[in-house]
């Protein structure tokens, strides 16, 4: 005779919100009625009524929706009715869940289980409030079991204060496969370091508060935010309005779960900068994809979690720091992270603990991470503090007795005539060589005597063989700048390393020199896309001397225009301002000589939102990607008119591609990212020139 299968047990899950697509407690929540039901249990979820939920079932799971006004007598009468085993109550003491069974005595075959969502921000609003905490004390310990998500968190210490037996069952996750390549997708470059914020737009998350406590990143670095526009509309402006002053911050507003995933799996650290924490579902997640991550001291259950940092706000630049330069300290607190989230905190373990207090009323184990694991996180934070003090610590030494620090050498940089185009382009890079160099500059107009007492380094803008005679400057304290090509050696007896223009320049002095191509970049003061004036239809723009470029003029741009179609027409020698007001009046500027040398220009003009349409060469081929951002054209009269009349047809694409093209300059070509490679290079210079005097006058 065959034995029929018990009946496992009816579960009941209150909590405000259901919406397990989301992320967050709701996340959380669908994924434990997810796996109870996969456990075999009958499970339903009492939750508010929402307008856009379409079915009463989710993945075996049983909705109950409730309007705000019914919904705390609906949920007395539920545990009151002895249709459940178990009822398991979530929510913050702020709502109206746990108080709806105040007082109440529920049938004897219905276990209660509470677990208050207690963080620091809620937790001063009422531990001071005498009426408010004995109430719930009450409520607490009547039920069956009074459950915390942190080991010394504000949910802990209220419980121990106020003498309430409770059970530690930590929050959990599931890892999610990515839905793709999230670097990819977003225009991030595979070298970027990448800070992943992942938060809805709600005050307590402190948006405001990460955005003002990392300013200046350096340009190898990327924040990326990501939160739905979910908060207070007072809170959603705020962020708005901060996010409209960083362009370097890449915000998306909300994705699904999967791509979630994929930013985790592509970013190097996750950071919480919250005001108040129960279990952040954040840190969780970023565990599971063996990444570090790093949060503030009121993040919750994330003082419990091994491989992230726990530090106040105005410190987490200094954390980066170390998470940046020391690349092995990074993998191995990735590692820590997804070993202790397999240990404690994936839903294969944590289900146990729901299943045990089910069933018997009580946990069969205590969710710790081994020893072992414990005492690697010991040994890696002895070597972050070591790290942290090298940071500030380390000099570097000059043979005159003094000690220097690394982020402050004595920099002149040289230049032939104020206000000449060269100075007028490097402007935005001699501000961002400020930040990690004292620096001088010095005109050659000016017949100066020499440098500065006591320079660590010469970088030569002037584009002159030769130094004047008065500047007795040792060569290997000297980076020049090459941007045209000088056949024979004579140029390179001078300087120690040089920086080229152009990679054609680099590939022609290779082996000869030390010498590397670097851009002088986008300077984003100036090439942007404020106070943008385009509408109607297309305006096309031309950047030329007429009278030095003719065959372009003549043979090429005249012969494609049409009378419907007009081209604007400036003059190259305009200062950057000029440009910039120039680009920013047309949607699209066409470049009918499409070299190395016309990079920077087109990079500029992209930063004001402009559409290029390019000669195909392969100077521009890896900028632009053709109908992406940009059109490649063949160097003739009729490509040329096909092209112009393609975006006076897709006027809308072309001005939406425009914008993208802004955001994209930013995150690869800007001054502060294009900085990085001639800071490389001066660093270089500087450490193989440590041995030799540094220049007395």
């Amino acid at each position: 005779m065959q034995t029929e299968s018990p009946v496992k047990k009816n579960i009941l899950i209150v909590c405000s919100h259901f919406w397990p697509s989301v992320g967050g407690l709701e996340a959380s929540m669908g994924q434990l009625s997810r796996e109870l039901v996969a456990a075999g249990y009958q499970v339903s979820v009492m939750t508010l009524a929402f307008s856009a939920r379409t079915s009463d079932m989710h993945n075996g799971v049983r909705i109950i929706s409730v309007d705000m006004p019914d919904f705390a007598l609906a949920i007395r009468n539920a545990v009151a009715s002895g249709e459940f085993d178990t009822c398991i109550l979530i929510q913050d003491p702020l709502g109206n869940i746990i108080w709806s069974v105040e007082g109440l005595s529920p049938p004897p075959r219905t276990k209660v289980f509470i677990q208050p969502i207690i963080n620091e921000d809620g937790y001063g609003r009422w531990k001071d409030n005498a009426d408010f905490r004995s109430r719930l004390t009450a409520i607490l310990k009547a039920a069956d079991a009074a459950l915390v998500m942190t080991r010394s968190g504000p949910d802990t210490r209220y419980m121990q204060e106020d003498g309430i037996a409770h059970v530690y069952l930590p929050n959990a996750i599931s890892q999610m496969a990515p839905a793709g390549d999230f670097r990819k997708q977003f225009g991030i470059p595979a070298d970027r370091f990448v800070i992943l914020h992942v938060a809805n737009l709600y005050w307590v998350k402190n948006h405001v508060g990460l955005i003002d406590a990392l300013p200046d990143l350096p340009a190898s670095w990327q924040l990326v935010m990501i939160g739905n526009l979910t908060g207070a509309a007072d809170c959603v402006s705020a962020v708005q309005a901060k996010l409209a002053t960083r362009p370097d911050i890449l915000f998306i507003p909300g994705l699904p779960p999967e791509w979630v995933s994929a930013a985790m799996e592509a970013c190097d650290v996750a950071v919480l900068a919250s005001h108040g924490e129960g279990s952040p579902i954040t840190i969780l997640e970023a565990m599971s994809h063996s990444k570090p991550w790093l949060a503030t001291p009121q993040c919750g259950a994330a003082n419990d979690h091994l491989g992230g940092l726990i530090s106040d706000l105005k410190d987490f630049k200094g954390k980066l720091r170390v998470l940046t330069d020391y690349p092995a300290i990074r993998r191995e607190l990735g590692q820590i992270s997804y070993e202790h989230w397999k240990q404690c905190y994936s839903w294969d373990v944590a289900l146990r603990g729901w299943t045990d207090l089910i069933e018997q009323g009580r946990l069969q184990r205590e969710f710790v991470p081994e020893p072992a694991l414990a005492g690697q996180m010991q040994e890696l934070r002895t070597s972050i503090t070591k790290a942290l003090q090298e940071q500030q610590d380390i000099a570097l030494p000059g043979t005159d007795g003094t000690s220097r620090k690394p982020g402050r050498p004595a920099l002149t940089v040289l230049l032939d005539q104020r206000g000449s185009a060269r100075d007028q382009q490097a402007g935005g890079l001699v501000a961002e060589l400020s930040r990690d160099f004292t620096l001088q500059v010095s005109y050659l107009q000016d017949n100066p005597d020499g440098p500065v007492a006591g320079m660590d380094l010469l970088l030569d803008l002037s584009g002159h063989e030769q130094l004047p005679q008065a500047w007795l400057v040792p060569p290997n304290r000297v980076v020049r700048y090459l941007d045209t090509y000088l056949p024979g050696n004579a140029a390179l007896a001078n300087a120690a390393s040089f920086i080229s223009s152009t990679a054609l320049i680099e590939a022609r002095y290779a082996g000869l020199c030390d010498i590397t191509h670097c851009e002088l970049g986008v300077d984003f003061s100036i090439f942007n896309i404020e106070n943008r004036n385009v509408d109607g239809p297309a305006l096309f723009g031309w950047a030329g001397n007429v009278n030095l470029n003719r065959q372009d003029v003549f043979d090429v741009l005249i012969p494609a225009m049409r009378e419907d179609i007009k081209v604007a027409i400036a003059d190259p020698s305009l200062s950057p301002r000029e440009a910039a007001l120039f680009y920013k009046s047309v949607d699209v500027v066409l470049v009918l000589s499409a070299t190395e040398q016309k990079l920077p220009a087109i990079q500029d003009a992209m930063a004001c939102g402009v559409f290029p349409v390019c000669v195909n060469a392969a100077g521009v081929q890896e900028l632009i990607s053709d109908k992406r951002n940009g059109l490649l054209v063949e160097r003739s009269p009729e490509a040329l008119r096909a092209a112009m009349q393609w975006c006076a047809e897709n006027i809308t694409t072309v001005r939406q591609a425009g914008y993208v093209n802004a955001n994209a300059i930013a995150l690869a070509h800007s001054t502060r990212y294009a900085s990085n490679a001639w800071k490389e290079v001066l660093w270089r210079t500087l450490r193989k020139a440590e041995s030799a005097p540094r220049l007395q006058n």
